[in-house]
């Protein structure tokens, strides 16, 4: 049975925003890479994409493999990746290790392509 999570996406200014909600596992990893990948194909050169994963209550290591197949996408199509991560999601990138700020990725850049980009709230 799949994990329940859902997807919207929506323009934002010049933003493409992509929204998840639920829990992210081996049971949807591949509906939710497709969206991004779709999502990034849809963003224009040289514009952002947030992904938004704040209402995300479980995220695993297939979830994290997704995000980063479409973050390598977002590099290739030359699109800026913003994450905006729930606790949850933050702990997974941190025990995994996950660097999603190398140059060498594209991955969650300020305009300025310093610094990253992570938003995670404090835990509670």
């Amino acid at each position: 049975m799949d994990s329940p999570v859902s997807f919207g996406t929506s323009m934002v200014g010049d933003e493409r925003v992509v929204t998840v909600t639920g829990e992210l596992d081996l049971t949807n990893c591949s509906t939710f890479e497709k969206a991004l990948l779709t999502a990034v194909a849809a963003t224009r050169r040289g514009c952002e994409l947030v992904v938004d994963l704040s209402g995300v209550r479980f995220f695993d290591v297939s979830a994290l493999r997704a995000l980063l197949a479409a973050a390598d996408a977002a590099q290739a199509a030359r699109v800026r990746l913003r994450l905006t991560a729930s606790p949850v999601v933050g702990r997974v990138i941190d025990v995994l290790g996950a660097d999603l700020s190398r140059a060498d990725r594209g991955l969650i850049r300020t305009p300025d392509g310093v610094r990253p980009r992570i938003s995670i709230p404090p835990s509670t």
